[in-house]
């Protein structure tokens, strides 16, 4: 497809939580070795612990490659104004400034972007690399849209937007601080076949 979109076969796995026999499991185990799912040797002589799981395939399944995305974004004009690095935010009450209080507004200042950016500087660098390193905060959500004035037709789209850009600039009209990354497609549960899962 155009503009970055990939379309791809995809399988999902529903516990069920139904108890299985020792039966099932081998049948399941056949079953899941012809589609080249990996599962422990039920032969063993261990104590097993099985959850039945429905697994079936979204067919069509349309995104964006995450890196493709990032690359872009990262490459616009809009990076400019982007935080590539943690800061804190705190303030001081009148009464009292000996002890500040931090305020949290945007991912940069929070405590689990600071972790991951002094992870990433203290991790060594990519060999014959010195561009410098900074963390990428993907934020993801998603809601229905119609598609259609009339009828029932909508799409599922998951958008992202990247906590590095100012909450106050996503919000602005012409920015583009949201992109699509994934349309989700309605399922349908019916006819679809049970395997066991064997977990030591």
């Amino acid at each position: 497809m155009s503009s970055g979109w990939k379309v791809t076969d995809v399988d999902i796995m529903i516990l069920t939580g139904k108890k299985s026999t020792k039966t099932s499991r081998q049948q399941a185990a056949a079953a899941c070795q012809r589609q080249r799912h990996i599962l422990p040797d039920l032969s063993s002589d261990k104590e097993l612990t099985t959850v039945t799981a429905r697994i079936f395939t979204i067919w069509g399944f349309h995104h964006k490659s995450l890196t493709s995305l990032l690359i872009e974004t990262f490459s616009s004009a809009e990076a400019a104004n982007f935080h590539w690095h943690p800061f804190e935010e705190r303030w001081e009450r009148p009464w009292d400034k000996e002890h500040p209080e931090q305020i949290y507004s945007d991912i940069c200042g929070s405590r689990a972007f600071q972790d991951a950016d002094r992870e990433l500087q203290a991790s060594p660098p990519e060999s014959g690399c010195q561009l410098p390193r900074a963390v990428a905060a993907f934020m993801f959500y998603s809601d229905a849209t119609h598609v259609a004035q009339f009828g029932k037709a909508k799409l599922w789209p998951l958008y992202t937007m990247f906590g590095n850009q100012s909450k106050y600039d996503q919000g602005k009209s012409g920015v583009r601080g949201t992109h699509t990354a994934v349309f989700l497609p309605s399922v349908c549960f019916n006819s679809l076949p049970l395997h066991d899962l064997t977990i030591l």
